[in-house]
């Protein structure tokens, strides 16, 4: 068991509960929580898919990291942090992520992804499609494209596919610090 670090990463693919699980964390840890994702739209002002037609993956990419490295300098903790699911596709990004926290990969089958975006028609409108196709149909290609980014970034990971619930996945994150 290791000492709770000053910053929590939680990075994975859409809808393996980054969100919800980090703002459990970070409860239960008297943490702040930070979401990437909430971060970018204040920045940029506009939905996420929007800036993806108007301004293209590169600029997204480049915003996402600005924010990082903004998370990253900043010194009150400890911080849970959830990422965007692309944030591992920049090696600097992985890089940051490795050096200023622990890093827990939130992994999820296909199917399971798959179901969980089908029931939540805010994920589909709002996150922007990476493969011209919905964002259920195209889970399979981009996920397999990223899973090495994420195993090679990730200090541990968490499997949260059922039966584990967000309680169960909680109780395996907080199993391993001391805090």
């Amino acid at each position: 068991m290791t000492t709770l670090p000053s910053k929590l990463f939680l990075i994975g693919y859409r809808a393996v509960g980054k969100t919800t699980v980090g703002q459990i964390l970070a409860e239960k840890l008297g943490a702040t929580f930070l979401d990437t994702d909430a971060l970018i739209l204040e920045e940029i002002n506009k939905p996420i898919s929007e800036f993806f037609k108007l301004e293209g993956e590169a600029a997204f990419r480049d915003v996402e990291t600005q924010v990082l490295q903004a998370v990253c300098s900043r010194e009150d903790s400890p911080l849970v942090i959830s990422t965007g699911g692309g944030i591992i596709v920049r090696e600097e990004n992985i890089d940051l992520l490795r050096e200023n926290g622990t890093v827990i990969w939130l992994r999820a089958s296909v199917e399971t992804i798959q179901k969980r975006l089908h029931l939540d028609p805010e994920t589909q409108a709002n996150r922007p499609g990476l493969t011209g196709g919905s964002a259920v149909d195209e889970v399979s290609q981009v996920l397999t494209s990223r899973l090495s980014l994420y195993e090679r970034c990730a200090h541990t990971t968490i499997d949260t596919d059922p039966p584990k619930d967000i309680s169960m996945v909680v109780a395996e994150i907080l199993g391993q610090f001391k805090y």
